[in-house]
């Protein structure tokens, strides 16, 4: 039997002979934005139209992650999903390692919260 199955990334290389250092920047997540319940209408959606189409269930959606607003933030507590299956950076690449090399925080940026890809450790040239 035969299967489908999602090419999966390498984590990050460099190509700079100086290397990258632990817990270094390397880029933003981006995508586009969903509170939790329209993510889920989103999903619920997209299921109902491949029933009706009488089409395969589609493979699990390994481009999406989940930003979580700190509990002591002005607006207050949240959840939100970052979709980068249409609309995204090399970062939403990053996250699909099965030895990554770099880890996700929610940071403050310019007023804003957004998703740093960050190494854990050395990568070398």
């Amino acid at each position: 039997e035969h299967f489908r199955i999602h090419p999966k990334g390498t984590g990050v290389i460099c190509i700079e002979p100086s290397g990258i250092r632990p817990f270094e920047f390397i880029t933003e997540y981006l995508g586009e934005l969903y509170p939790a319940w329209r993510w889920c209408e989103k999903q619920d959606a997209i299921e109902d139209a491949l029933q009706a189409l009488g089409l395969k269930p589609a493979l699990p959606d390994f481009y999406n992650i989940l930003l979580e607003r700190p509990r002591g933030d002005a607006n207050g507590y949240g959840l939100a999903f970052v979709d980068a299956s249409r609309k995204a950076n090399l970062g939403s690449s990053l996250s699909h390692s099965c030895n990554s090399n770099c880890y996700t925080e929610v940071v403050g940026q310019e007023g804003k919260l957004t998703i740093a890809v960050c190494s854990d450790r050395e990568v070398a040239y």
